[in-house]
């Protein structure tokens, strides 16, 4: 899949990165939370996109992931190991809801672009403080809302509106 091939997939995190240099460049991912959404999320990244890293403070619940999918993916219990890795080019965040917004600002830190789960905050403070930490790292900040952007989200407009 080219990244305009991914561009066109709405159903999967757009992670494409200003790093990127062609469309067959591999982009490298890590996941923080490695729960239910988690799991669908990975599934559904595009062909270009591979995971190289998962943590979740519960360790089992990466080992369960990566196991499932028999991945040998580097596990961690604590995020911030997962944001030193220089080959990662992006970041899932669907760990719990309270925990998004500083990770997602971390992430953006450490350089990573990020694709977050919804609800993204629960203040609007927390927004802006991401926004701000996006632009200022000049980072590529995606939330998913699928719903507006599935194919049959789409092919349900015409009868809607």
């Amino acid at each position: 899949m080219t990244r305009r091939e991914a561009l066109k997939s709405a159903a999967a995190p757009l992670l494409l990165t200003r790093r990127a240099k062609g469309a067959n460049d591999r982009i490298r991912v890590g996941v923080i939370g490695a729960g239910n959404r988690s799991g669908l999320l990975i599934d559904q990244l595009p062909d270009g996109a591979e995971v190289v890293s998962v943590a979740d403070c519960y360790l089992k619940k990466a080992e369960d992931l990566a196991a499932k999918r028999q991945a040998k993916w580097r596990i961690h219990q604590d995020y911030r190991r997962l944001l030193d890795a220089q080959e990662i080019d992006g970041v899932i965040v669907g760990a719990t809801d309270h925990a998004r917004a500083l990770l997602c600002i971390h992430a953006c830190q450490a350089g990573k672009d990020v694709y977050a789960e919804k609800p993204l905050t629960l203040y609007v403070a927390e927004g802006r403080a991401i926004v701000n930490a996006a632009a200022r790292y000049k980072r590529v900040f995606q939330v998913g809302s699928q719903q507006r952007s599935m194919r049959l989200s789409l092919l349900a407009w015409p009868i809607i509106g």
